[in-house]
């Protein structure tokens, strides 16, 4: 059982394998207006490759920041859900 997500609000962020905290968020923030969702975390590897050379990189730094300590010790995120998302 999935919750869908309100335009509000957070969405819980859970990693793929952590069936326990994905269990126990839906239970404990169903009907909680402030974590519109709990989904699991879609992606299945780094999409990003060997770096190539391009003509002109307009960017000046890396955009990826590090995760949240909260991804790495206990397998969820928190992220806040745009009302123009869906």
């Amino acid at each position: 059982m999935e919750t869908v997500p309100s335009p509000s609000g957070y969405v819980a962020v859970v990693r793929r394998g952590e069936d326990g905290v994905f269990r126990a968020f839906l239970e404990h923030f169903q009907g909680d207006p402030d974590v519109t969702g709990v989904i699991w975390d879609r992606r299945v590897r780094d999409r990003r490759g060997m770096r190539q050379a391009v003509a002109v990189d307009r960017r000046r730094r890396d955009r990826r920041a590090a995760p949240p300590s909260s991804w790495a010790t206990f397998g969820f995120v928190f992220a806040p859900r745009s009302a123009d998302r869906g």
